[in-house]
């Protein structure tokens, strides 16, 4: 996509400090108080600030020029230029451009996973349910694991919620009264293929009529059990390259040759739809166990599941960045069903975390659409605002920090931001007790002036500026933007709804 040239776009600064202070009407006020309508005619396109109030028609009756709305943040609006032209034309006069790119972003998403999944139905080579595996992704299938005990029979709504993203559910539990129970419960509550984890062939023969297939399986569970032609078909099994039941645990270089041969056996009993996981296994084996996986991408014939819990609960860092890795790994490896166990703890929204992993190596363009920054992003985006002249600044990192003092009701404005590369907080306030900057590495010595000075005395108001000072101080340890107002974190369910993989 070829950029506007910078000597095809003018900018107008308006004398306004807060922007989503000001309607669409006190804008066109403003516009026509700097430029007259025969010359903003020549315009084809007009952008105005994401965050103003109303709806920019009166604006575009007025002047006779389209007028949409941009970005909430002027950094971004150098995306906005990049953009095809009947792009920016169909920008919204009411919402700003953030949030339509985003949309727009998702569904352009939906539409390449729609694309993928009518050319798998062509030739489908495993069906799990009514899912389709590929032998090679993408797609990328999310399975998600649930770990079933009496406990959290409780807080059955709750999980279904944090695991229906998934394509596939499983289950494992070794109670096998409880495990009927929780598999009815979810057969009925999540329209989802159904796996199940099993230890013994008598768990695994009660099962069959109410699951889609087994994961973690081998052929000795097999052995001796009574299983229709149909229901042979029909179950989907995912293969491990052992067999603890006849005492088999071949070391990390004989997997793939006894993975080969456990397919071998359960495709001689009737089995068609499997799939072999390798296990991945952790530190100090992760390449070499993902090494195995790219070996045996190019000489077996069936899916490779890969269990990223394995890895992902071992290793001390947050899972998010742990899982967007593997996933990428995983596609490049030609990996096409990634399980996670379910649970608290690092395993807490893991399935959440995988499904918006698996979509990301898909995605067009760089703006809007699912992502999993959640602590970091790729440019800060700051509140940029001039200091006064007149402001009295005052550096409370050169004085000691002070008690708390009765306070008188407010009629005051706060500006607050941080300065990164000093490591402070800066605090504007602007006021009936004149103009002052506020600046520490400390949100206590803030608070604690602000207080001291009485700029601040009604209780939701102080609460207030304790809140955004103590979002400032997070987004400046752990390296993320801070803008007044706005959250520092987009919570994993709504990334999740994006996508429109819960129902």
């Amino acid at each position: 996509m070829k950029c506007i040239r910078k000597e095809d776009v003018d900018i107008l600064v308006l004398p306004i400090e807060v922007i989503s202070l000001l309607s669409s009407d006190a804008l066109l006020h403003l516009i026509l108080e700097n430029i007259r309508v025969e010359d903003l005619r020549r315009y084809d396109l007009i952008i105005v600030p994401g965050l103003i109030r109303g709806s920019t028609d009166i604006i575009e009756n007025a002047i006779g020029v389209p007028v949409v709305k941009g970005t909430i943040h002027a950094l971004d609006v150098v995306d906005l230029l990049c953009m095809d032209p009947k792009e920016l034309l169909a920008l919204s006069r009411e919402q700003c451009a953030d949030v339509v790119l985003e949309a727009k972003r998702y569904r352009e998403l939906e539409l390449l996973l729609e694309e993928k999944r009518l050319e798998l139905e062509k030739k489908c080579p495993i069906k799990i349910g009514n899912t389709c595996i590929p032998l090679r992704p993408p797609p990328l299938r999310v399975v998600s694991i649930i770990r079933v005990s009496k406990e959290n029979l409780g807080f059955i709504d709750e999980l279904i919620e944090r695991i229906c993203c998934a394509d596939i559910i499983g289950v494992s539990v070794d109670d096998e009264d409880l495990y009927m129970e929780f598999v009815k419960v979810l057969r009925d509550r999540i329209d989802k293929p159904l796996l199940a984890e099993v230890s013994r062939p008598s768990q695994l023969e009660k099962l069959i009529p109410y699951v889609d297939g087994f994961i973690n399986v081998y052929p000795s569970l097999f052995k001796n059990l009574s299983i229709s032609n149909g229901d042979k078909e029909r179950l989907f099994l995912s293969v491990l390259p052992f067999d603890p039941l006849i005492n088999i645990y071949p070391d990390l270089n004989e997997k793939v040759k006894y993975g080969i041969e456990n397919i071998s056996k359960l495709r001689s009993m009737g089995f068609r739809n499997l799939a072999l996981d390798l296990v991945l296994e952790p530190y100090p084996n992760i390449m070499r166990s993902l090494n195995l996986y790219y070996e045996a991408s190019k000489h077996i014939e069936v899916p490779l599941q890969m269990n990223l819990s394995n890895v992902v609960e071992t290793i001390d860092a947050d899972s998010i960045g742990v899982i967007a890795l593997l996933s990428y790994i995983a596609l490049e490896l030609g990996i096409s069903l990634l399980t996670v166990y379910e649970n608290e703890g690092k395993g807490f929204e893991i399935t959440r975390i995988s499904c918006i992993a698996s979509t990301l190596p898909l995605k067009r363009g760089r703006y809007g659409g699912p992502d999993l920054l959640v602590l970091r992003e790729q440019r800060y985006r700051e509140t940029v605002y001039t200091v006064p002249s007149k402001a009295e600044i005052i550096d409370l990192d050169k004085e000691e920090a002070l008690k708390l003092h009765s306070i008188v009701k407010p009629s005051e404005i706060f500006k607050i931001r941080i300065d990164r590369r000093k490591h402070n907080i800066e605090v504007l306030y602007i006021g009936k007790k004149g103009v002052k900057l506020l600046r520490s590495s400390s949100v206590d010595r803030i608070m604690n002036k602000i207080a001291e000075l009485g700029l601040v005395s009604d209780v939701s108001h102080a609460m207030y500026l304790g809140y955004e000072l103590s979002k400032a101080e997070i987004a400046l340890c752990i390296g993320k933007s801070y803008i007044q107002d706005m959250s520092l974190f987009k919570p994993l369910n709504e990334r999740i709804k994006g996508l429109r993989r819960c129902k």
